[in-house]
Protein backbone atom coordinates (compact mmCIF):
# COMPACT_ATOMS: atom_id res chain seq x y z
CA UNK A 1 0.00 0.00 0.00
CA UNK A 2 1.30 3.21 -0.74
CA UNK A 3 1.20 6.86 0.87
CA UNK A 4 1.71 7.84 4.80
CA UNK A 5 1.79 5.53 7.25
CA UNK A 6 -0.81 6.24 9.64
CA UNK A 7 -0.26 8.31 13.04
CA UNK A 8 1.49 6.37 15.94
CA UNK A 9 3.57 4.01 12.87
CA UNK A 10 7.02 4.58 11.30
CA UNK A 11 8.28 2.72 8.20
CA UNK A 12 11.99 1.33 8.78
CA UNK A 13 13.72 -0.22 6.71
CA UNK A 14 14.85 -3.64 7.36
CA UNK A 15 17.20 -4.31 4.11
CA UNK A 16 14.87 -6.46 1.83
CA UNK A 17 14.79 -4.86 -1.70
CA UNK A 18 12.02 -5.00 -4.46
CA UNK A 19 11.96 -6.27 -7.90
CA UNK A 20 13.26 -3.33 -8.90
CA UNK A 21 16.06 -3.52 -6.53
CA UNK A 22 14.11 -0.44 -4.65
CA UNK A 23 14.20 -1.17 -0.71
CA UNK A 24 10.81 -2.44 1.01
CA UNK A 25 10.00 -0.31 4.63
CA UNK A 26 8.04 -2.09 6.93
CA UNK A 27 5.86 -0.68 8.89
CA UNK A 28 6.61 -0.63 13.10
CA UNK A 29 4.92 0.82 15.92
CA UNK A 30 6.50 4.40 16.46
CA UNK A 31 6.53 3.60 20.71
CA UNK A 32 9.21 6.37 21.22
CA UNK A 33 6.86 9.58 19.57
CA UNK A 34 3.42 9.32 18.33
CA UNK A 35 1.93 5.46 19.65
CA UNK A 36 2.13 7.08 23.73
CA UNK A 37 -0.13 10.35 21.90
CA UNK A 38 -2.35 7.44 20.42
CA UNK A 39 -2.93 6.06 23.68
CA UNK A 40 -3.85 9.06 25.41
CA UNK A 41 -6.65 9.73 22.47
CA UNK A 42 -7.90 6.32 23.02
CA UNK A 43 -7.92 6.77 26.76
CA UNK A 44 -9.70 10.19 26.75
CA UNK A 45 -12.09 8.97 24.72
CA UNK A 46 -12.90 5.98 26.62
CA UNK A 47 -12.39 6.48 30.37
CA UNK A 48 -12.95 10.19 30.09
CA UNK A 49 -15.65 10.44 27.75
CA UNK A 50 -14.54 13.63 25.86
CA UNK A 51 -15.35 13.80 22.05
CA UNK A 52 -12.91 14.87 19.16
CA UNK A 53 -13.40 18.64 19.75
CA UNK A 54 -12.49 18.58 23.56
CA UNK A 55 -9.23 15.69 22.89
CA UNK A 56 -8.28 17.99 20.18
CA UNK A 57 -8.53 21.16 22.26
CA UNK A 58 -6.87 18.92 25.04
CA UNK A 59 -4.03 18.12 22.90
CA UNK A 60 -2.95 21.53 21.76
CA UNK A 61 -3.48 22.95 25.28
CA UNK A 62 -0.40 20.49 26.47
CA UNK A 63 1.63 20.99 23.74
CA UNK A 64 0.67 17.76 21.35
CA UNK A 65 1.79 18.33 18.28
CA UNK A 66 0.73 16.07 14.94
CA UNK A 67 3.68 14.39 12.91
CA UNK A 68 4.09 17.74 10.61
CA UNK A 69 4.03 20.26 13.93
CA UNK A 70 1.00 21.35 13.26
CA UNK A 71 -2.31 21.74 15.80
CA UNK A 72 -4.75 18.82 16.19
CA UNK A 73 -8.16 19.22 14.52
CA UNK A 74 -11.45 17.05 15.44
CA UNK A 75 -11.31 14.82 12.28
CA UNK A 76 -7.68 13.87 12.81
CA UNK A 77 -8.79 12.69 16.35
CA UNK A 78 -11.40 10.80 14.53
CA UNK A 79 -9.14 9.34 11.81
CA UNK A 80 -7.63 8.02 14.55
CA UNK A 81 -10.23 6.67 16.74
CA UNK A 82 -12.19 4.58 13.98
CA UNK A 83 -9.18 3.00 12.08
CA UNK A 84 -8.71 -0.60 12.49
CA UNK A 85 -5.01 -0.35 12.28
CA UNK A 86 -4.70 0.42 15.90
CA UNK A 87 -6.16 -2.66 16.97
CA UNK A 88 -3.81 -4.66 14.49
CA UNK A 89 -6.10 -4.88 11.42
CA UNK A 90 -4.62 -3.11 8.38
CA UNK A 91 -7.41 -1.27 6.38
CA UNK A 92 -7.26 -0.90 2.64
CA UNK A 93 -9.69 0.85 0.75
CA UNK A 94 -10.99 0.63 -2.49
CA UNK A 95 -10.34 3.29 -5.43
CA UNK A 96 -12.78 6.42 -4.96
CA UNK A 97 -15.38 5.93 -7.35
CA UNK A 98 -15.84 2.82 -6.98
CA UNK A 99 -19.25 2.70 -4.98
CA UNK A 100 -20.57 0.18 -2.69
CA UNK A 101 -17.29 -2.16 -2.88
CA UNK A 102 -16.47 -3.02 1.43
CA UNK A 103 -13.25 -2.13 2.87
CA UNK A 104 -10.73 -4.88 3.01
CA UNK A 105 -9.24 -5.69 6.16
CA UNK A 106 -6.18 -7.30 6.48
CA UNK A 107 -5.61 -10.54 8.71
CA UNK A 108 -5.06 -9.52 11.97
CA UNK A 109 -0.93 -8.29 12.59
CA UNK A 110 0.06 -8.34 15.92
CA UNK A 111 3.19 -6.43 15.63
CA UNK A 112 0.51 -3.26 15.01
CA UNK A 113 -1.52 -3.16 18.01
CA UNK A 114 -1.25 -0.14 20.03
CA UNK A 115 -5.12 -0.44 21.15
CA UNK A 116 -5.97 -4.19 22.38
CA UNK A 117 -8.84 -4.89 20.87
CA UNK A 118 -11.42 -5.40 23.68
CA UNK A 119 -10.14 -1.47 24.79
CA UNK A 120 -10.56 -0.31 21.08
CA UNK A 121 -14.15 -2.12 20.80
CA UNK A 122 -15.04 -0.56 24.18
CA UNK A 123 -13.47 2.84 22.75
CA UNK A 124 -16.03 2.25 19.22
CA UNK A 125 -19.21 1.41 22.05
CA UNK A 126 -18.31 4.88 23.82
CA UNK A 127 -18.38 7.17 20.42
CA UNK A 128 -21.75 4.91 19.16
CA UNK A 129 -23.53 6.82 22.35
CA UNK A 130 -21.87 9.79 21.67
CA UNK A 131 -23.17 9.81 18.27
CA UNK A 132 -24.40 13.12 16.66
CA UNK A 133 -27.23 12.14 15.21
CA UNK A 134 -30.12 10.04 15.63
CA UNK A 135 -32.47 8.40 13.24
CA UNK A 136 -35.20 10.61 11.75
CA UNK A 137 -33.75 13.63 13.44
CA UNK A 138 -32.26 16.37 11.43
CA UNK A 139 -29.55 18.02 13.24
CA UNK A 140 -29.21 21.28 11.61
CA UNK A 141 -27.41 24.84 11.87
CA UNK A 142 -29.18 26.91 10.00
CA UNK A 143 -32.92 28.48 10.15
CA UNK A 144 -34.58 30.27 12.68
CA UNK A 145 -32.42 29.38 15.61
CA UNK A 146 -30.15 31.99 15.29
CA UNK A 147 -27.47 30.10 18.00
CA UNK A 148 -27.19 27.23 16.24
CA UNK A 149 -23.51 26.22 15.50
CA UNK A 150 -22.51 29.15 17.29
CA UNK A 151 -22.87 27.86 21.02
CA UNK A 152 -20.87 25.22 22.51
CA UNK A 153 -21.34 22.72 25.22
CA UNK A 154 -20.16 23.57 28.39
CA UNK A 155 -19.35 19.93 29.38
CA UNK A 156 -17.89 18.20 25.92
CA UNK A 157 -16.90 21.32 24.21
CA UNK A 158 -18.64 20.34 20.94
CA UNK A 159 -21.29 22.43 18.61
CA UNK A 160 -24.27 23.18 19.39
CA UNK A 161 -27.24 22.54 16.69
CA UNK A 162 -30.54 23.00 16.37
CA UNK A 163 -33.52 20.65 15.98
CA UNK A 164 -37.29 20.16 16.29
CA UNK A 165 -38.20 17.75 19.00
CA UNK A 166 -42.38 16.74 18.31
CA UNK A 167 -44.60 17.44 21.11
CA UNK A 168 -48.62 15.61 21.16
CA UNK A 169 -50.99 17.08 22.92
CA UNK A 170 -54.58 15.62 23.35
CA UNK A 171 -57.23 18.37 23.34
CA UNK A 172 -60.44 18.44 25.55
CA UNK A 173 -62.08 17.67 22.63
CA UNK A 174 -60.59 14.71 21.84
CA UNK A 175 -58.18 15.63 18.80
CA UNK A 176 -54.89 15.32 18.56
CA UNK A 177 -52.39 18.57 18.08
CA UNK A 178 -48.95 17.80 17.16
CA UNK A 179 -46.29 20.61 16.98
CA UNK A 180 -42.72 21.00 16.22
CA UNK A 181 -40.90 23.05 18.76
CA UNK A 182 -37.19 24.26 17.91
CA UNK A 183 -34.41 23.20 20.45
CA UNK A 184 -31.05 23.24 20.82
CA UNK A 185 -28.71 20.78 21.77
CA UNK A 186 -25.49 19.17 21.94
CA UNK A 187 -24.13 17.68 18.68
CA UNK A 188 -22.39 14.48 21.03
CA UNK A 189 -25.83 13.66 22.35
CA UNK A 190 -27.36 10.51 21.43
Amino acid sequence: RGGATAYGYKMINNGRNNYKGKPVLDITVDEDGEAPVVRLIYFLARERNMGCWAIAKHLNDNGYKTRHGGLWTNTQVRQILTNPIYKGYYELRQKKNERGNPKVISPFMPELVIIPEEEWNATQEVMEKRATRKKGIKNTNYGSMLLAGLMFCGYCGEKMTSFQGKSKTVLVDGKEERRFIPKYRCRSVR
